[in-house]
């Protein structure tokens, strides 16, 4: 980590004790930012520069626990260090379960403090990274067609590309086409590897962070029904997992796919068994 272009909020009432942490982080190389009241600090606040936040716990109006619901609830990762006179086992609970990375007690030793710090620049230099990172993996996402999203969902299912030209209505070769391209344009060099940018993907839809209008993700693409398929209006419908299982290769697991095929039901929408009217449940 490199202090030099690391900022450090301090949000604390008492102006000596902000002047004597700001003496102390300038010597230490960092680049301190000093506040005596919230209003200042939130006005002033930039979550995009790289950092974290030394926050007061007992601060007249509003304390560092209001503070720190505050910033999370406006999407910021900055790490927070907590300073407190009180030290209270109740006080550090509700700090780390909001986030707060660390808490300590007034008058807080330099050396400890240093390393809470370092400690929260290295969690922030992290974070930051896995935005980037993610932010680039959305972008890639994005330049997929439709087609490409749909066939995408469908490998990192498992299904082979036989089973996807039949769910889609279309020939393998055309199926080998899109599969490739998505691979590519994913920056994937192999089936484990999409697999895994496409759990990326399905966490950053799942994360609060991530609803900013993106394109749905691989495990939630539409799929088209077959012509051979049952459907719902014509058919009772039995729910069966999902397995994502490894693709086989040699003449017995060839052998044994068609074998399974033959004796299976034919499946509705999302995997489903379909048993005809009137069978027997």
């Amino acid at each position: 980590m490199n202090p030099q272009i690391s900022t450090i909020y301090i949000l604390d009432d008492d102006a000596d004790i902000g002047r004597a942490l700001g003496r102390l982080l300038r010597s230490a190389g960092y680049r301190p930012v000093i506040f005596q009241t919230a209003d200042d600090f939130l006005r002033d606040y930039d979550p995009a520069v790289p950092g974290c936040l030394i926050l007061d716990y007992r601060m007249p109006e509003l304390d560092g626990l209001e503070v720190q619901t505050l910033l999370k609830e406006s999407g910021s990762t900055h790490p927070v260090v907590f300073l407190t006179g009180l030290g209270t086992i109740p006080l550090t609970v509700d700090a780390v379960k909001g986030g707060a990375l660390n808490v300590l007690t007034k008058p807080v030793d330099e050396v400890m403090l240093l390393r809470a710090i370092d400690e929260a620049l290295e969690v922030d230099r992290r974070r930051r990274f896995e935005q980037k990172r993610s932010g680039m993996l959305l972008q890639r996402y994005a330049t997929l067609t439709a087609r490409e999203r749909e066939v995408m969902s469908h490998v990192v299912k498992g299904r082979l590309n036989k089973q996807i030209a039949a769910e889609l209505g279309t020939v393998e070769k055309t199926i080998k086409v899109h599969r490739a391209r998505a691979m590519t344009k994913m920056g994937a060099t192999s089936l484990a590897e999409l697999v895994r940018l496409a759990l990326s993907l399905e966490h950053q839809q799942t994360a609060p962070s991530s609803a900013h209008g993106e394109q749905p993700l691989p495990t939630a693409a539409p799929r088209r029904e077959s012509s051979g398929a049952c459907r719902r209006s014509t058919a009772a419908c039995i729910q069966k997992p999902q397995l994502l299982r490894a693709v086989r290769r040699g003449p017995a697991a060839a052998s044994e796919r068609e074998s399974e095929g033959s004796s299976r039901s034919p499946e509705c929408d999302d995997g489903e068994v379909c048993s005809t009217p009137g069978a027997r449940e």
